[in-house]
């Protein structure tokens, strides 16, 4: 049976299906809200890469040496934190040896024993051990009690990790993912929690110390001697089995629970390095270079000012409530640029989110595309569209029909917001993949059985019923005919959420591309001109001084370069799958595009970009990789786009990690 391939825009394939008028008619309605939403064309990633190239390169002079000219005052800092690791070479595929390896920085805790073979291979053993909340929220002695009892547990299952009798405490590396000043490859103070963590006491304490001293405390036998982020550990493992002659070795890249990245840049850019510490024997010269800990998550955030405080007062109320008319107008989605610069194009969706955080105003870019926010984004979206119908028309249907109308009027919008964390990015990349079959089958594919899809439709449409608080009967009979309709939305908003944080993954990258200086100056022109080649929605351009104020590989742009020709919207759209499609459809496309260009154009070692990329999200989430390379390509076309090699860097952190400590 030949079956067409599926469309690359939801529009298309919206319309390409047997559906009544109406409900076609409200799902290209949704669609088209989505996308005006969450969708980012060429020119607004452009923004953001320009955005993040600004921070990052303002992260890196001394503290007090910044002027207002340079972006930064008081309520808009304008910085990313760019944190020295004083790891200063990267490995070679060669090291062996024995270590132990901890990993705190998610949901659960690992400790790692590592044997390195050599030639760039590496043999684990590991145990997990869930975080409790105790000390997630407790005090330093909770969380560190808890860490050194989990090793001790762990030696007793595998004592041939034990040190000989006599030798003395043997050499622990620590994987501690979370913002710290590094005084040294061993000694790093906590700047602040993320991740949902809040332990008192820590903050500004030696994480080394103080786990040191709950070691002694339960007799294990083991020291710290480095500390490092999971973000450098991913990069130094990522090193290490690749080895020297693959392309060059950028970055390492988290994406899963939470997002960050790490890259090696020239220490004679570093100004907060210089006359302040003293570098290790191995760094013997200023030209030699070192890992820095982006610390991206903080892109984009700002302090809570009283007025963004007031103006989310009541947000959820007006926005979930199924109180509200279903065709109110909703003066919380924009419709035009701000009058204030924002470097990241938030919704009231990520507004929502963040202001009922652990931590408001803070990691607003990490919350954009991290695994622990991104369910909760697409529920919030979804519970908007239930409550209200679809922001700016007159339609009058809405999610789940008459069981929405006939709520009671006591809805509790606080409880719903309670539990709408519990969505996570996992049952999110659950509801992309049913909708990708769900599609196929719609269309006639043979090898998708609707049949075969029911109970996987039916397990989402109760969960998702009561979460929005929606009373659902208990067992659909048949919930691809009686809720068709939600499943599409449901995959759809799962789609947007998704490649929006993909998209924004990829200008990070992006940004850390330009400024190795790999790329020369004339992609970073490109980027430039493609900024500048429509007004955003969203986001507020760059001014002049700010664009005249970037640099690649430490030097000062030739203002010719600036004035290059935009790249014309045709171009943008006939990109890898464009086919002429907007681009904001083309980017969100159901096709899993794989690296654009890597077919059609061979890219020798010495230009190939490495990225290292570890992270649930990056491994298991539908058509990640894919979405970021496409987005690499719409920035900087399929030459130059097809040099970023995207390689998966599985449970690198540990590794990497022990061959910092080894």
């Amino acid at each position: 049976m030949s079956v067409a391939p599926l469309p690359e825009s939801f529009s298309s394939l919206i319309r390409g299906l047997a559906l009544r008028a109406e409900d076609s008619e409200f799902l290209l309605a949704t669609n088209a809200y989505l996308a005006s939403v969450f969708g980012l064309s060429a020119s607004d990633l452009a923004t953001v890469v320009l955005r993040f190239l600004a921070d990052l390169q303002r992260g890196l002079p001394a503290p007090g040496t910044l002027r207002p000219e340079d972006g930064v005052t008081p309520d808009h800092p304008g910085f990313l934190k760019m944190l020295p690791s004083h790891v200063t070479r990267l490995p070679d595929g060669s090291e062996r040896g024995h270590c132990l390896a901890l990993d705190l920085g998610g949901t659960n805790f690992r400790v790692v024993g590592t044997h390195l073979l050599g030639e760039g291979r590496a043999e684990t053993v590991s145990e997990r051990y869930t975080i409790p909340g105790y000390a997630k929220d407790g005090n330093a002695q909770d969380l560190f009690g808890f860490i050194a009892a989990s090793i001790a547990g762990f030696l007793k299952l595998h004592p041939e990790y034990l040190p000989e009798p006599g030798q003395g405490p043997a050499p622990l590396a620590f994987t501690f993912s979370f913002p710290t000043q590094q005084d040294g490859l061993s000694s790093a103070r906590l700047t602040n929690w993320t991740k949902g963590f809040s332990t008192q006491g820590v903050i500004g304490e030696d994480v080394g110390a103080l786990l040191n001293t709950a070691l002694e405390a339960l007799d294990v036998p083991y020291r710290v001697t480095a500390i490092i982020n999971d973000t450098v550990g991913t990069l130094i493992s990522f090193a290490y089995s690749v080895g020297p002659d693959q392309g060059n070795l950028v970055s390492g890249v988290i994406l899963g629970t939470g997002a960050n990245a790490a890259y090696m840049e020239r220490v004679e850019l570093v100004g907060k390095l210089h006359d302040k510490v003293d570098l290790p024997t191995t760094a013997v010269t200023r030209a030699d270079s070192m890992v820095l800990n982006i610390e991206w998550g903080t892109f984009g955030s700002m302090p809570l000012a009283p007025e963004e405080a007031n103006r989310r007062a009541g947000l959820a109320e007006r926005l979930l409530s199924f109180r509200q008319p279903a065709t109110e107008p909703d003066a919380d989605v924009p419709d035009e640029p701000p009058s204030t610069p924002m470097a990241l194009p938030f919704t009231p969706y990520d507004d929502l989110l963040d202001m009922g955080s652990v931590h408001p105003g803070r990691q607003r870019f990490e919350k954009c595309i991290a695994g622990l926010y991104l369910g909760e984004l697409a529920l919030l979206t979804l519970r908007h569209l239930a409550a209200r119908g679809v922001p700016g028309t007159s339609h009058p249907r809405v999610l789940f029909g008459q069981l929405t109308r006939d709520l009671p009027t006591s809805d509790d919008v606080q409880a719903f917001l309670d539990a709408a964390g519990r969505w996570s990015g996992e049952t999110l990349a659950r509801c992309e993949e049913l909708f990708l079959r769900l599609a196929m089958a719609l269309r006639g594919d043979d090898k998708v059985s609707r049949k075969t899809l029911e109970p996987a439709a039916r397990d989402l449409l109760t969960e998702l019923a009561a979460l929005l608080g929606v009373r659902l009967p208990s067992s659909p009979e048949n919930p691809l005919d009686d809720y068709l309709v939600e499943l599409l939305v449901l995959g759809m908003t799962a789609s947007y959420v998704s490649a929006r944080a993909a998209r924004l993954a990829a200008a990070g990258i992006a940004a850390i591309g330009l400024q190795t200086g790999l790329l020369g100056s004339e992609p970073l022109a490109r980027v430039v001109s493609l900024a500048r080649s429509e007004t955003s929605r969203l986001l507020a351009p760059l001014t002049v001084a700010e664009l005249g104020a970037l640099k690649v590989a430490g030097q000062p742009l030739d203002p010719e370069m600036l004035l290059g020709t935009s790249p014309t919207e045709t171009e943008i759209a006939a990109g890898p799958g464009g086919q002429g499609q907007p681009p904001e459809e083309v980017a969100f496309g159901l096709c899993d595009a794989g690296p654009p260009g890597d077919a059609a154009v061979e890219v020798p070692a010495a230009e190939r970009l490495l990225f290292g990329i570890d992270g649930s999200v990056f491994e298991f989430y539908p058509h990640f990789p894919g979405r970021m390379h496409r987005a690499l390509t719409d920035l900087f076309g399929p030459r130059v786009g097809g040099r970023f090699s995207l390689q998966h860097a599985k449970d690198g952190s540990s590794v990497g990690a022990a061959l910092a400590a080894n």
